[in-house]
């Protein structure tokens, strides 16, 4: 399942859909202003795999930090 960060459109969890089930964008969540922190812990929890454009979370993934 993926997580779609709120600097992408929210049409693009309508797209993936059918390939990933369960795709859910941050802002049907209701965390479209959450904190980078708070979008890794849901993920983690969740076992969610975020799609983002957002460098600094990015680099906070590839880094492995939480």
């Amino acid at each position: 399942m993926l997580l779609i960060d709120q600097n992408l459109p929210l049409a693009l969890t309508a797209a993936l859909t059918p390939f990933f089930p369960g795709t859910v964008h941050v802002k049907e969540l209701g965390m479209e202003c959450a904190t980078d922190t708070a979008l890794w812990s849901y993920a983690l929890e969740k076992k969610l795999v975020i799609i983002t454009k957002d460098s600094g979370l990015s680099s906070k993934i590839n880094l492995g930090k939480n």
